[in-house]
């Protein structure tokens, strides 16, 4: 049966595998900081060398800086989310670790009382 679950359901993993990656790659590309700072420069080199004119330059770099603002702002963010979601998970391992201690004690305690019962008896 467990076969053939994983026969009908593999072509939407594939599916969510790859839509994952586009949304990976499309992350890394927003967040790509050299990127937007090469276009900077080259449209600061030519409109240095005059192949654009003030307005354009203008209206472009503008567009640029804002774009390299909200790529700093989104790494931020992500890396907050990253942070936060480590802390749930340690957390989480804490939590695990305080009811897994608790319960050795709990055996630890019955094992002396065992371990007492059976020198009276």
């Amino acid at each position: 049966m467990f076969i053939l679950d994983d026969l009908m359901t593999a072509p939407w993993r594939f599916f969510y595998f790859i839509v994952e990656k586009i949304h990976d790659h499309a992350l890394a590309e927003l967040t790509d900081e050299s990127v937007i700072s090469r276009q900077l420069l080259e449209v600061q080199i030519r409109h240095d060398m005059g192949e654009i004119d003030d307005e354009e330059y203008e209206k472009t770099e503008a567009e640029l800086i804002s774009r390299l603002h909200t790529a700093r702002e989104l790494k931020l963010l992500l890396a907050e989310e990253d942070s936060e979601n480590l802390e749930e998970d340690e957390y989480e391992k804490m939590d695990d670790f305080d009811e897994d201690e608790d319960e050795d004690e709990d055996e630890y305690e019955y094992g002396e009382i065992d371990d007492f019962e059976e020198l009276v008896w």
